[in-house]
């Protein structure tokens, strides 16, 4: 599917989204009307150019398609621009869609160079596991289109819109021909950072999830109380630290099979 904003005729738009589909969209006019709420002979009818979509129609065909934000304000221009009656007002409504379209440009643009997360970026990426696991499970082969993302982390369509329209927008993931794969930037909190027991407990929070699923022959969960010195507590939080180090120089030239996540907990009680 290419991107909306290279369009500049809606229903050139649906026909790319719906050939992209799989079986090439086979059943997907229906399924559209059927959610949309309009009959199939007349949005058979907006395909053939004899009719247009409203407002309405619109965004609930948007709605169907899971356009983000932005998507969906350029869909409703670009029908818009096709009931406009007036050159005053096409010109009006193509401006709209001029300048929206050169908005995401530029924060195509921006994303693409080194940046940090502003503090009020990280608060939402950390908030919750899911923005995470979203950008690690796109280096996934199967894990690059928008359903199986969401289906893996199981979020309702709208709140799926939200994330992976906030790191699409900040560069934590790209967008290219549909496909979904992680960004350029990378976030890292500092030990000190009052983000850090948020994210913290989000994944422990996912681990106990977890752990009555385990599968033990590819997964490991270890908790074991323990008394002793404290100069052999120093000694195994330093050679944890030390393993903790050597695991990431395996994982980052490692290729992107599979996601796990990794919890080491080392606790004076």
């Amino acid at each position: 599917m290419q991107p909306i904003y290279l369009f500049s005729d809606y229903r050139k738009f649906l026909k790319d989204t719906i050939a992209s589909r799989p079986a090439k969209g086979r059943g997907e006019l229906q399924r559209i009307a059927k959610f949309a709420g309009i009959h199939s002979s007349i949005l058979s009818q907006v395909f053939q150019g004899k009719r247009e979509l409203t407002s309405e129609q619109a965004a609930s065909v948007a709605h169907y398609l899971e356009l983000s934000e932005p998507e969906t304000t350029y869909f409703l221009l670009l029908t818009q621009s096709a009931r406009a009656g007036t050159e005053r007002l096409r010109k009006i409504v193509r401006k709209q869609l001029d300048e929206l379209k050169a908005a995401q440009t530029q924060i195509a643009s921006r994303v693409k160079s080194t940046r940090s997360l502003s503090h009020e970026e990280k608060a939402i990426f950390y908030s919750s596991w899911f923005y995470s696991a979203i950008r690690v499970l796109s280096a996934l082969p199967e894990f690059t289109t928008k359903e199986a993302l969401r289906k893996k982390v199981r979020l309702s369509p709208e709140k799926f819109r939200g994330v992976l329209g906030f790191l699409l927008e900040n560069g934590l993931c790209l967008e290219e021909n549909g496909k979904i794969s992680p960004g350029p930037l990378w976030t890292h909190l500092e030990g000190d950072s009052p983000l850090v027991a948020r994210h913290h407990a989000n994944w422990r929070i996912k681990a106990m999830e977890k752990h009555p699923s385990m599968d033990n022959a590819q997964e490991l969960a270890f908790t074991s109380p323990m008394a002793l010195s404290k100069s052999d507590a120093q000694k195994i939080r330093a050679r944890l630290v030390d393993s903790i180090d050597q695991i990431c120089k395996i994982a980052a030239p490692s290729e992107s099979e599979a996601v796990y996540f990794l919890n080491v907990d080392w606790l004076e009680l």
